[in-house]
């Protein structure tokens, strides 16, 4: 199953981590002054993920980093930079990243056993 890929109505399927399932019933909820929705699994309240909505491209969050840190060059101007700024900001970016390659994988994972479960369910019967 590594090397298939996902279909695409599972990859827009909500899956919840917690319970386990995918196509789990969810609320969309929206913060104040964030123009992502996000979704809340109506099971058990956890955080509910969409495969396609997890953003892993190393790209983006290089690109980030690289944008904010100079621009805090930038502003500071003639005054002495402070470089534990720009390491806090790029450790935060790291992990961030790392969070969503962890729990894209975890997502793929539970989307694929969902499958395996629907592919011996359908042979036995």
């Amino acid at each position: 199953m590594k090397g298939r890929e996902l279909p695409e109505d599972l990859k827009d399927a909500v899956c919840c981590l917690k319970c386990r399932k995918v196509g789990v019933d969810s609320v969309r909820k929206k913060l104040p002054g964030v123009p992502k929705n996000y979704d809340r699994c109506q099971i058990c309240k956890s955080y509910a993920y969409r495969y396609g909505d997890i953003w892993t491209s190393p790209f983006l969050f290089v690109f980030a980093t690289v944008l904010v840190s100079w621009s805090m060059q930038a502003s500071y101007g003639d005054f002495e930079y402070p470089v534990r700024t720009n390491l806090v900001w790029t450790l935060i970016m790291c992990g961030v990243y790392l969070n969503n390659v962890s729990k894209k994988k975890k997502v793929r994972r539970l989307i694929e056993d969902h499958m395996r479960k629907n592919i011996l369910d359908g042979e036995q019967s």
